[in-house]
Order: C-alpha cells, then sequence, then structure tokens
C-alpha cells in the first residue's frame, strides 16, 4: 500500500515539474514591436517635469508607453514622445498604473533617429509636495503601429 501511495505521488510531482519545466518556453506576446526599455520618475513635487533616457528610433511608428508600477494609488503623469529638443510630439497621454498607450510624433519623418519620453505632473495629477510619487514602466521607440 505505501509503495503504491509513493508511486502516486512521484507521479503527481513528476506531473508538476514537467508543467513548470514547460513554461519556462512560453513566450508572451506583446502589443508592440522593437525593443522596449524599462523606465522610472520620481517626481518631487506636485509641478515637476521628468526625460526618459532617449533610444534609437527606426521607423515612422508611433512610440508605446506602459505605466506597471505608480507609488500611490490614483496619481498619474502625462507624457509625450518627441525629439532630444522636445519637439515634433502630436499627442499628450495621460497614464495611471497599468495604463498602455500610443504615443504620436513625426520624430522619424523630421529627420530624427532618436526618440525620448518626457514626462511631467501638474496640480491635477495627484503628487504631493511633501511626499512627491514614483513610477515605472516601459517603452517602446517604435510600436508596430502608425
Amino acid at each position: 500500500m505505501k509503495l503504491k501511495e509513493l508511486f502516486k505521488d512521484i507521479l503527481i510531482l513528476s506531473c508538476v515539474l514537467m508543467f513548470l519545466y514547460s513554461m519556462k518556453n512560453v513566450v508572451v506576446a506583446s502589443a508592440a514591436q522593437g525593443p522596449s526599455y524599462d523606465f522610472s520618475l520620481a517626481f518631487g513635487s506636485s509641478i515637476s517635469l521628468r526625460d526618459v533616457k532617449k533610444q534609437e528610433k527606426t521607423s515612422a511608428d508611433a512610440c508605446a508607453m506602459k505605466c506597471t508600477w505608480a507609488e500611490f494609488e490614483g496619481t498619474h503623469y502625462y507624457a509625450y514622445a518627441c525629439n532630444y529638443d522636445g519637439n515634433y510630439s502630436l499627442n499628450v497621454e495621460t497614464f495611471y498604473e497599468g495604463t498602455w498607450k500610443l504615443l504620436n510624433n513625426i520624430i522619424y519623418e523630421n529627420g530624427f533617429r532618436e526618440a525620448m519620453i518626457t514626462a511631467y505632473v501638474d496640480g491635477t495629477c495627484g503628487v504631493s509636495d511633501e511626499y512627491g510619487a514614483c513610477f515605472s514602466g516601459y517603452w517602446y521607440p517604435d510600436s508596430g503601429y502608425y
């Protein structure tokens, strides 16, 4: 009887290990194409501006950004894609934790091959002067979407 139970336990453990091993090769599809870059934003007051490091841009696609974490629930920031001079953005988007959006621009079309994200908070973002706020996530210079 003990041998049967031991065999059953080994079989269950083997199935669990095979499942875990098979999961290591799972590829999660992304809505955007091309390389993504992590970012962290730390706003020290209710009115702040931060730039995300510029990266190579290889197409006329819109940039894409996802905010994966906000330090304080309900806080948000605004962001737009631009070249190093802050030009060629076509829209400003609002980002809360979990938000994924396209940032339209005409950077590539105007001969620039690097893009960056400029993010800011103002008095409407829920960021306090006393504590500030931090956000993190990732962004794509070339999203695969126009």
